[in-house]
Protein backbone atom coordinates (compact mmCIF):
# COMPACT_ATOMS: atom_id res chain seq x y z
CA UNK A 1 0.00 0.00 0.00
CA UNK A 2 1.59 2.96 -1.34
CA UNK A 3 1.90 6.05 1.19
CA UNK A 4 1.75 10.11 0.59
CA UNK A 5 2.77 13.50 2.26
CA UNK A 6 1.54 16.16 0.90
CA UNK A 7 3.03 19.55 1.91
CA UNK A 8 0.66 22.29 3.44
CA UNK A 9 1.60 25.30 2.50
CA UNK A 10 -1.73 27.14 2.03
CA UNK A 11 -5.36 25.46 2.39
CA UNK A 12 -6.06 22.86 -0.89
CA UNK A 13 -8.10 24.27 -3.73
CA UNK A 14 -11.26 22.37 -4.56
CA UNK A 15 -11.81 21.44 -8.16
CA UNK A 16 -14.54 19.38 -8.14
CA UNK A 17 -16.70 16.77 -5.65
CA UNK A 18 -20.10 15.17 -5.77
CA UNK A 19 -22.06 11.75 -4.46
CA UNK A 20 -23.91 8.68 -6.19
CA UNK A 21 -25.24 5.32 -6.22
CA UNK A 22 -23.27 2.84 -7.99
CA UNK A 23 -24.12 -0.19 -9.48
CA UNK A 24 -25.54 -2.40 -12.06
CA UNK A 25 -23.28 -2.49 -15.33
CA UNK A 26 -21.38 0.91 -14.11
CA UNK A 27 -17.66 0.96 -14.27
CA UNK A 28 -15.09 3.69 -15.14
CA UNK A 29 -13.25 2.85 -18.34
CA UNK A 30 -9.33 3.56 -18.17
CA UNK A 31 -8.58 7.47 -18.14
CA UNK A 32 -5.45 9.49 -16.39
CA UNK A 33 -6.22 11.77 -13.21
CA UNK A 34 -5.77 15.37 -14.12
CA UNK A 35 -6.45 16.07 -10.26
CA UNK A 36 -5.76 14.17 -6.89
CA UNK A 37 -8.57 12.89 -5.64
CA UNK A 38 -10.40 11.46 -2.02
CA UNK A 39 -13.32 9.05 -2.51
CA UNK A 40 -15.17 8.13 0.33
CA UNK A 41 -17.39 4.86 0.57
CA UNK A 42 -20.49 5.76 2.45
CA UNK A 43 -22.31 1.81 1.67
CA UNK A 44 -20.78 -1.39 0.00
CA UNK A 45 -17.55 -1.70 -1.90
CA UNK A 46 -16.05 -0.78 -4.97
CA UNK A 47 -13.04 -2.18 -6.64
CA UNK A 48 -10.64 0.01 -8.61
CA UNK A 49 -7.62 -0.53 -10.94
CA UNK A 50 -4.60 2.37 -10.12
CA UNK A 51 -2.08 1.98 -12.59
CA UNK A 52 -3.74 -1.66 -13.22
CA UNK A 53 -3.04 -2.57 -9.29
CA UNK A 54 -6.93 -3.71 -8.10
CA UNK A 55 -7.59 -1.98 -5.18
CA UNK A 56 -10.66 -2.69 -3.04
CA UNK A 57 -12.48 -0.03 -0.74
CA UNK A 58 -15.30 -1.13 1.64
CA UNK A 59 -18.13 1.41 3.68
CA UNK A 60 -15.41 3.42 6.29
CA UNK A 61 -12.82 3.35 4.04
CA UNK A 62 -11.26 6.61 1.50
CA UNK A 63 -9.12 6.06 -1.75
CA UNK A 64 -6.52 8.49 -2.74
CA UNK A 65 -5.94 8.89 -5.73
CA UNK A 66 -2.75 10.88 -7.31
CA UNK A 67 -2.77 13.09 -10.10
CA UNK A 68 -1.62 11.32 -13.12
CA UNK A 69 -2.75 7.88 -12.29
CA UNK A 70 -4.37 5.52 -14.67
CA UNK A 71 -7.53 4.90 -12.97
CA UNK A 72 -10.73 2.63 -13.95
CA UNK A 73 -12.58 0.24 -12.31
CA UNK A 74 -14.85 -3.14 -12.76
CA UNK A 75 -18.37 -3.22 -11.74
CA UNK A 76 -19.61 -3.58 -8.11
CA UNK A 77 -18.87 -7.21 -6.66
CA UNK A 78 -21.67 -7.16 -4.40
CA UNK A 79 -24.10 -4.47 -4.74
CA UNK A 80 -24.30 -0.75 -6.01
CA UNK A 81 -22.44 1.38 -3.74
CA UNK A 82 -22.66 4.84 -2.70
CA UNK A 83 -19.75 6.84 -2.59
CA UNK A 84 -18.49 10.61 -1.88
CA UNK A 85 -15.65 12.44 -4.32
CA UNK A 86 -13.67 15.55 -3.88
CA UNK A 87 -10.76 16.34 -6.77
CA UNK A 88 -8.34 19.09 -5.24
CA UNK A 89 -5.74 20.51 -5.49
CA UNK A 90 -2.63 20.99 -2.95
CA UNK A 91 -0.50 24.22 -3.57
CA UNK A 92 2.43 22.92 -1.46
CA UNK A 93 3.02 19.78 -3.73
CA UNK A 94 2.76 15.40 -2.95
CA UNK A 95 5.34 12.99 -2.92
CA UNK A 96 5.18 9.11 -1.85
CA UNK A 97 6.72 8.14 1.58
CA UNK A 98 8.23 4.84 3.06
CA UNK A 99 6.21 4.40 6.24
CA UNK A 100 10.04 4.52 8.14
CA UNK A 101 10.00 8.26 6.90
CA UNK A 102 6.66 8.86 8.44
CA UNK A 103 7.73 7.49 11.67
CA UNK A 104 10.62 9.03 11.54
CA UNK A 105 8.80 12.55 11.07
CA UNK A 106 6.18 12.00 13.51
CA UNK A 107 8.97 11.07 15.91
CA UNK A 108 10.32 14.54 14.85
CA UNK A 109 7.08 16.21 15.75
CA UNK A 110 6.62 14.50 19.02
CA UNK A 111 10.13 15.46 20.15
CA UNK A 112 9.26 19.38 18.95
CA UNK A 113 6.18 19.58 21.17
CA UNK A 114 7.07 17.46 24.23
CA UNK A 115 10.15 16.20 24.44
CA UNK A 116 10.26 13.65 27.09
CA UNK A 117 7.19 11.77 26.84
CA UNK A 118 6.65 8.55 27.97
CA UNK A 119 3.15 8.23 26.30
CA UNK A 120 2.29 7.75 22.33
CA UNK A 121 0.71 11.12 22.20
CA UNK A 122 1.90 14.10 20.60
CA UNK A 123 0.17 17.61 20.28
CA UNK A 124 -0.92 19.16 16.80
CA UNK A 125 -1.56 23.17 17.93
CA UNK A 126 -5.01 25.01 16.22
CA UNK A 127 -2.38 27.38 14.72
CA UNK A 128 0.38 25.55 13.75
CA UNK A 129 1.28 23.98 10.32
CA UNK A 130 0.06 20.64 9.82
CA UNK A 131 1.57 18.58 6.67
CA UNK A 132 -0.77 15.49 5.75
CA UNK A 133 0.17 12.04 5.41
CA UNK A 134 -2.34 9.41 3.68
CA UNK A 135 -2.05 6.14 2.25
CA UNK A 136 -4.01 4.52 -0.88
CA UNK A 137 -6.68 2.98 1.20
CA UNK A 138 -7.47 4.36 4.53
CA UNK A 139 -9.65 2.76 7.12
CA UNK A 140 -11.66 6.02 8.80
CA UNK A 141 -13.26 4.50 11.94
CA UNK A 142 -14.67 6.55 14.08
CA UNK A 143 -13.47 9.65 11.72
CA UNK A 144 -15.64 8.25 8.97
CA UNK A 145 -19.12 9.80 10.47
CA UNK A 146 -17.16 13.55 10.49
CA UNK A 147 -15.75 13.22 7.10
CA UNK A 148 -19.00 12.13 5.72
CA UNK A 149 -20.69 14.96 7.34
CA UNK A 150 -17.99 17.65 6.09
CA UNK A 151 -18.80 16.16 2.54
CA UNK A 152 -22.04 16.61 3.16
CA UNK A 153 -21.70 20.26 4.04
CA UNK A 154 -19.39 21.40 0.73
CA UNK A 155 -22.11 19.49 -1.67
CA UNK A 156 -24.90 21.95 0.08
CA UNK A 157 -22.33 24.53 -0.33
CA UNK A 158 -21.33 23.93 -3.81
CA UNK A 159 -25.87 23.58 -4.61
CA UNK A 160 -25.59 27.06 -3.09
CA UNK A 161 -22.50 29.00 -3.95
CA UNK A 162 -21.56 32.20 -2.12
CA UNK A 163 -19.49 34.47 -2.29
CA UNK A 164 -16.98 32.46 0.42
CA UNK A 165 -17.60 29.05 -1.03
CA UNK A 166 -14.20 28.64 -2.51
CA UNK A 167 -12.90 29.50 1.36
CA UNK A 168 -15.45 27.34 2.63
CA UNK A 169 -14.51 24.39 0.47
CA UNK A 170 -11.23 24.57 0.69
CA UNK A 171 -11.48 24.84 4.43
CA UNK A 172 -13.52 21.74 4.19
CA UNK A 173 -10.60 19.47 2.72
CA UNK A 174 -8.49 20.54 5.14
CA UNK A 175 -10.26 19.23 7.56
CA UNK A 176 -10.65 16.30 5.82
CA UNK A 177 -6.99 15.95 4.80
CA UNK A 178 -6.35 16.14 8.84
CA UNK A 179 -9.11 13.77 10.14
CA UNK A 180 -7.30 11.63 7.38
CA UNK A 181 -3.67 12.32 8.91
CA UNK A 182 -4.47 11.53 12.30
CA UNK A 183 -5.86 8.05 11.54
CA UNK A 184 -2.96 7.54 8.99
CA UNK A 185 -0.18 8.17 12.08
CA UNK A 186 -2.81 6.15 14.64
CA UNK A 187 -2.47 3.07 12.32
CA UNK A 188 1.02 3.30 11.10
CA UNK A 189 2.34 4.53 14.47
CA UNK A 190 0.36 3.71 17.35
CA UNK A 191 0.36 7.42 18.59
CA UNK A 192 -2.69 9.53 19.47
CA UNK A 193 -2.68 12.60 18.28
CA UNK A 194 -4.16 15.87 20.30
CA UNK A 195 -4.99 18.87 19.42
CA UNK A 196 -4.50 21.63 22.13
CA UNK A 197 -8.84 22.03 22.17
CA UNK A 198 -9.47 18.62 22.94
CA UNK A 199 -7.33 19.03 26.16
CA UNK A 200 -9.17 19.75 29.55
CA UNK A 201 -9.15 23.72 30.46
CA UNK A 202 -6.89 23.53 33.24
CA UNK A 203 -4.01 21.75 30.84
CA UNK A 204 -4.97 24.63 28.34
CA UNK A 205 -4.79 27.15 30.36
CA UNK A 206 -1.25 26.10 31.29
CA UNK A 207 -0.17 25.42 27.84
CA UNK A 208 -0.75 29.02 27.15
CA UNK A 209 0.75 30.79 29.87
CA UNK A 210 4.00 28.64 28.92
CA UNK A 211 4.05 29.31 25.14
CA UNK A 212 2.98 33.43 26.34
CA UNK A 213 5.66 33.54 28.97
CA UNK A 214 8.22 30.53 28.65
CA UNK A 215 11.18 33.25 28.68
CA UNK A 216 10.38 34.99 32.07
CA UNK A 217 9.27 31.95 33.75
CA UNK A 218 10.73 31.20 37.14
CA UNK A 219 9.37 27.81 37.75
CA UNK A 220 6.44 25.31 37.79
CA UNK A 221 5.00 26.94 40.75
CA UNK A 222 4.42 30.27 39.47
CA UNK A 223 2.21 28.51 36.83
CA UNK A 224 0.16 27.13 39.40
CA UNK A 225 -0.29 30.31 41.04
CA UNK A 226 -1.47 31.70 38.23
CA UNK A 227 -3.98 28.54 37.68
CA UNK A 228 -4.72 28.49 41.70
CA UNK A 229 -3.72 25.07 42.07
CA UNK A 230 -0.69 23.54 44.00
CA UNK A 231 2.22 22.75 41.66
CA UNK A 232 1.82 19.11 42.87
CA UNK A 233 -1.72 18.53 41.55
CA UNK A 234 -0.48 20.51 37.88
CA UNK A 235 1.87 17.44 37.91
CA UNK A 236 -0.64 15.34 38.57
CA UNK A 237 -2.53 16.36 35.81
CA UNK A 238 -0.10 16.91 33.16
CA UNK A 239 1.60 13.37 33.93
CA UNK A 240 -1.99 12.03 33.35
CA UNK A 241 -3.05 14.44 30.27
CA UNK A 242 0.29 14.49 28.45
CA UNK A 243 2.77 12.02 29.99
CA UNK A 244 5.24 14.59 30.67
CA UNK A 245 5.38 16.82 33.51
CA UNK A 246 4.94 20.58 33.02
CA UNK A 247 9.19 21.27 33.43
CA UNK A 248 9.94 18.84 30.64
CA UNK A 249 7.20 20.46 28.65
CA UNK A 250 8.37 24.29 29.49
CA UNK A 251 11.83 23.13 28.28
CA UNK A 252 10.62 22.08 25.03
CA UNK A 253 9.37 25.53 24.41
CA UNK A 254 12.38 26.99 25.09
CA UNK A 255 14.33 24.40 23.20
CA UNK A 256 12.54 24.47 20.16
CA UNK A 257 12.90 28.81 20.25
CA UNK A 258 16.44 28.31 20.68
CA UNK A 259 16.56 26.33 17.91
CA UNK A 260 15.10 28.92 15.90
CA UNK A 261 17.04 32.13 17.60
CA UNK A 262 20.46 29.64 16.81
CA UNK A 263 19.52 29.13 13.11
CA UNK A 264 17.99 32.35 12.23
CA UNK A 265 19.05 35.81 14.49
CA UNK A 266 22.95 35.39 14.88
CA UNK A 267 23.44 35.68 18.82
CA UNK A 268 25.73 33.83 21.13
CA UNK A 269 24.40 30.47 23.05
CA UNK A 270 24.68 32.87 26.20
CA UNK A 271 22.64 35.33 24.91
CA UNK A 272 20.06 32.79 23.70
CA UNK A 273 19.98 30.89 26.30
CA UNK A 274 19.35 34.18 28.56
CA UNK A 275 16.42 35.46 25.60
CA UNK A 276 14.28 31.98 26.57
CA UNK A 277 14.41 32.31 29.96
CA UNK A 278 17.46 30.29 31.07
CA UNK A 279 20.14 32.14 33.22
CA UNK A 280 22.81 29.43 33.12
CA UNK A 281 24.57 28.58 30.08
CA UNK A 282 26.08 25.59 31.30
CA UNK A 283 22.86 24.05 32.18
CA UNK A 284 21.26 25.51 28.90
CA UNK A 285 23.20 23.60 27.31
CA UNK A 286 23.00 20.44 28.82
CA UNK A 287 19.19 21.14 29.21
CA UNK A 288 19.70 21.22 24.87
CA UNK A 289 21.73 18.40 24.50
CA UNK A 290 19.69 16.14 26.19
CA UNK A 291 16.56 16.93 24.18
CA UNK A 292 18.21 17.53 20.76
CA UNK A 293 21.30 14.86 20.74
CA UNK A 294 23.73 17.17 20.67
CA UNK A 295 25.01 20.61 21.89
CA UNK A 296 23.67 23.87 20.21
CA UNK A 297 27.29 24.25 18.57
CA UNK A 298 26.82 21.09 16.65
CA UNK A 299 23.20 21.87 16.29
CA UNK A 300 23.86 24.75 13.97
CA UNK A 301 26.61 22.78 12.59
CA UNK A 302 24.67 19.73 12.06
CA UNK A 303 21.80 21.80 10.00
CA UNK A 304 24.48 24.26 8.25
CA UNK A 305 25.36 20.75 6.88
CA UNK A 306 22.41 19.70 5.64
CA UNK A 307 22.09 22.96 3.61
CA UNK A 308 24.97 22.26 1.48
Amino acid sequence: MKLFFIKSECQPTVVQLGEGLLGGDWYLKPLMMTQHAFVFILESEAIFYLDGEKTSVRQGQSLFIRKDTILSSQPPPHAPFRCSWIHFSPPGGISEISEEKLKADIMEVKNRTIPGSKQSIFILPETEEVDFYIPTVLDLGDSADDIASIMRMNLRERSMPSLNSAQMLSNGMNQILILATRRTVSATCGEKIRSVNTLPLLVQKALFIMQDKYNSLKGISEIARELRITPQHLIRIFKKTLGTTPLVHLQGIRIRKSCELLLHSGMTVKEIAFSVGCNDQRYFSRVFRRAMGMTPSEYIEHRYSRTL
